[in-house]
């Protein structure tokens, strides 16, 4: 990536600052921070061009979590219980995408976020009514 064209302040505005003789000018605007964004991002120019082909394609898909992450679980012995379990990875298999879990022995494969897998255990408790059943 090339040298930043903007800036940050202790707040953490994005402006562009440029020297004028003896005076410095500040840019402020929605353009400056649309252009901070990108910089802040690290990518180059043809990272988000073919990150943008790949969405328009179908082929980008951004995960809710990452590898190592701790997601809630609702599983089923009985009674419905909530279950941390780490992920350990991802795939893509015949069209479906989802994360690999570690279930003791072996992993398994979840696609359903928001449904039987969450985030926070705030979230999978209220999915259960606001208890572990």
């Amino acid at each position: 990536m090339s040298e930043r064209l903007t800036k940050r302040d202790e707040n953490g505005n994005a402006y562009y600052d440029w020297g004028c003789l003896n005076r410095n000018h500040w840019a402020l605007g929605r353009h400056v921070d649309c252009l901070a964004a990108y910089e802040d991002s690290g990518l180059s120019p043809e990272e988000v061009q073919e990150l943008a082909k790949a969405k328009a394609d179908g082929r980008l898909k951004i995960f809710p979590c990452k590898h190592g992450d701790t997601v809630y679980c609702l599983e089923h012995d009985g009674t419905f219980r909530i279950r941390p379990r780490t992920v350990l990875g991802f795939y893509v298999s015949d069209g479906q995408y989802g994360i690999s879990v570690d279930f003791g022995q072996y992993q398994r494969h979840i696609t359903d976020f928001g449904k039987t897998v969450f985030l926070s255990k705030e979230a999978a408790e209220k999915a259960l009514g606001g208890g572990q059943g």
